[in-house]
């Protein structure tokens, strides 16, 4: 039970992934193996199969055409294929460098449009060596695994409550299926997961699975999967299908029900779910404090339906009979609040309050730095992180703009602690010709100043109160009318 759990989980985020081209991961299927991919895997496999990838210092870039996103997925593990847990990975586009420590399973993933990344250790928990490797993440399925030293658990928050309840209370929603399943041939799972629990609002899915398989084939699928993907994981070649037409493995299952979850208290716009989306088209199926739970459309996974025809062969038409019993399924679902995430270290204080060095090596502390703006844009970024140098020149403009309006910007430079990163930090700011503060980073930095990515822009007034929103990512057009709005609210 253990390890459909994990597959139901992973199929949560590839499914919303490719049928919705919006937010999610899924390893529901709903995902072609040539246009997306990736999915995570268990812990034993992760153990017997992984093996170390190979590397390239070479920065990559995203490719910005592509609409369909991928769940991809980093493993980390020790020396004896153990899971690695509370390891710090920066995954990097040209846009931007998400930041996520790995679980207890040893895993994190990113839901991101399919192109080239490079993976980044940032910190590693204290015990093992430190890795400056750039790794190269494959682009066409997204599963890299990196080779540490130390070991960990796997857990999973969607609980089977017994053989016909499925609850994920991490989302808020319980499913206790009616008859609306009964006679298939063949098989169905239900999770729900939160795709970013560091965003306000926090969006999730839980989504209802149908896999082209008969029951008593399905832990043969499930086994196949993983071999699957842990043979694009490692470079080996794919495993031969066990059975006809599993030869597209992703493209078995799929979802038949998405519900779209957002908690949070911040305005849940096109902008927080996908820029391209009509979220006017979801239907509000209930409310329960700060969250609430949308019917996505069954039109999102229109453009999919040749891929399944073809995975699914003769079990596509019970998967779309299941699809038009959308209603049925709905009504047997219960919604209540989301659970608030766990407290992982990341939590954002209320205040800004540091003392350090700048990149010249004098002393400096946060209350004289914010003291005399009303507001101060801080950057966090770092020297390896493409994004935050390519927009580097951009913000030494706007540096001097902000001082005629009051405001302030410094930069803090998180991997400047040593004397040659320092260096090549001060010549990434001269080459900008960026004029303003900039502090070298330190050891409990991301546990002062959390954040899920970078770089990472956060506003403080004069006092080092955070206000306003913080911006993960590269987005130089939306830091004049941060400061702005925050300006026009003081007066």
């Amino acid at each position: 039970m253990k390890t459909r759990r994990i597959i139901a989980a992973c199929a949560a985020l590839l499914a919303m992934t490719m049928c919705l081209s919006a937010c999610g991961q899924n390893n529901t299927g709903s995902t072609p193996a040539a246009t997306t991919a990736a999915a995570e895997t268990t812990t034993s496999e992760a153990q017997t199969e992984a093996a170390e990838p190979e590397t390239s210092a070479a920065e990559t870039l995203s490719d910005d055409n592509s609409s369909a996103e991928t769940a991809y997925t980093v493993i980390v593990l020790d020396e004896a294929g153990d899971p690695v847990e509370g390891a710090a990975v920066q995954f990097c586009s040209d846009e931007q460098c998400l930041f996520e420590k790995t679980g207890a399973d040893g895993k994190v993933s990113f839901a991101e449009p399919e192109g080239k990344y490079t993976v980044h250790m940032l910190k590693v928990p204290e015990g093992f060596e430190k890795d400056s490797t750039e790794y190269e993440v494959p682009e066409t399925y997204g599963t890299i695994t990196i080779t540490l030293k130390a070991a960990g658990d796997d857990t999973s928050d969607n609980v089977q409550l017994d053989s016909n309840s499925w609850a994920s209370p991490e989302v808020g929603v319980t499913y206790n299926p009616g008859s609306e399943f009964d006679g298939i041939k063949g098989t169905f799972d239900a999770t729900g997961l939160f795709i970013d629990n560091d965003s306000n609002p926090r969006i999730g899915v839980f989504m209802v699975t149908y896999y082209a398989c008969a029951p008593e084939d399905f832990q043969e699928y499930q086994d196949y999967y993983h071999e699957c993907v842990q043979a694009m994981g490692t470079g080996e070649a794919m495993p031969e299908a066990p059975h006809e037409g599993w030869e597209n493995f992703m493209a078995v299952q799929a979802p038949v029900t998405q519900v779209l979850v957002v908690d949070g208290d911040a305005e849940f716009t096109s902008l927080s779910f996908d820029p391209t989306f009509d979220i006017s088209t979801l239907k509000l199926l209930a409310e329960d404090g700060k969250t609430k739970f949308y019917l996505y459309p069954q039109s999102s996974q229109d453009a999919m339906q040749d891929t399944f025809r073809q995975g699914m062969a003769s079990f596509y038409d019970e998967f779309n009979a299941l699809r038009e019993k959308e209603d049925e399924i709905v009504s047997h679902m219960t919604f209540s609040e989301a659970e608030r995430p766990k407290d992982d270290g990341r939590v954002m204080p209320e205040k800004l309050e540091f003392e350090g060095y700048d990149l010249d090596g004098n002393a400096v502390n946060s209350a004289d730095l914010f003291a005399g703006h009303k507001v101060t844009m801080v950057n966090l970024w770092a020297t390896w992180c493409g994004p935050c140098k390519a927009e580097l020149a951009e913000l030494g403009n706007l540096a001097k703009e902000f001082e005629e309006k009051d405001c302030q910007m410094i930069g803090i430079c998180a991997d400047a602690e040593d004397p040659d990163t320092i260096d090549a930090a001060k010549l990434l700011l001269k080459n900008a010709e960026c004029d303003y503060t900039n502090i070298c980073g330190w050891d409990t930095l991301l546990e002062e100043i959390p954040t899920t990515g970078f770089p990472t822009t956060i506003f403080v007034d004069s006092e080092g109160k955070i206000i306003g929103q913080r911006i993960t990512g590269a987005n130089v057009d939306a830091y004049p009318k941060a400061v702005d709005d925050l300006l026009a609210s003081m007066e």
